[in-house]
């Protein structure tokens, strides 16, 4: 599925409106102290891991406002204005300061419903399948393929535009999707998506927060960055995982 050049224009116009309102809304906090950090991240750890938790932050840190920004992995993350840019093996300008804080691992997620129906007792029984993977995600399909030893099995596979796009068809019964494990946790403590092979994954790439230690607001981007560390590490995720 792929936007029309009238969503597009519907989109950009959307955008710049809830800039408005957010601008509106920004000058009459009666807060004068209070600081906002705008943080980039990218849209699936934004919806699926950040958004559900940065009121933690918040409740913390009461002085700095979260102001966040979902960004596409297309999109030329350097040009938008942020203190603190989530990203995923960033290549960021040397005046930067680039920390890792998270190594994904790659799973093979599915729905119990379309587990079910396709009665997969073992990995060989993918080649029955439809698999699914995002464009903006090569490569992880054939990594956790290989490491099932089917690297030699061609897999029927629709790709999706985007991961968000692709997780969506995936929890509506589509097919298994390679999902990153400490991202969709949730999901996966829910039952949502089943994990149905646990005992094959395969590294991801590593996320990053990448900050300005010369700008205004680096005291605030660092507490931030501090905060999101040691969230991921009070959340493990062994408990987390559901098999089928």
């Amino acid at each position: 599925m792929l936007p029309t050049q009238e969503a597009m224009s519907l989109a950009s116009a959307t955008d710049q409106a809830w800039d408005l309102i957010a601008d509106a809304v920004n000058s009459l906090r009666v807060d004068a102290d209070a600081k906002v950090l705008k943080v980039l991240a990218p849209s699936t750890f934004a919806m699926r891991w950040l958004i559900p938790r940065v009121w933690s932050f918040s409740e913390q840190h009461e002085r700095i406002k979260v102001q966040l920004r979902q960004t596409d992995s297309l999109e030329t993350w350097l040009d938008i204005p942020f203190d603190v840019a989530i990203r995923s093996n960033p290549r960021a300008p040397g005046h930067l300061t680039t920390t890792p804080f998270l190594r994904e691992k790659l799973i093979l997620a599915i729905s119990p419903k379309a587990a079910e129906l396709q009665r997969l007792r073992t990995p060989a029984d993918l080649s029955s399948c439809h698999l699914l993977c995002a464009a903006t995600r090569q490569g992880e399909l054939d990594a956790w393929l290989e490491a099932a030893g089917l690297g030699r099995m061609p897999p029927k596979v629709t790709t999706y535009p985007h991961f968000y796009v692709a997780l969506e068809a995936a929890l509506a019964g589509g097919g298994p999707l390679v999902c990153p494990l400490e991202i969709l946790g949730d999901l996966l403590a829910k039952g949502e998506l089943i994990e149905p092979w646990p005992h094959i994954r395969v590294a991801g790439p590593t996320y990053a927060a990448v900050y300005d230690t010369g700008s205004p607001h680096a005291k605030s981007a660092q507490t931030f960055v501090g905060w999101l560390s040691a969230a991921l590490r009070s959340r493990p995720m062994a408990g987390m995982v559901m098999s089928g």
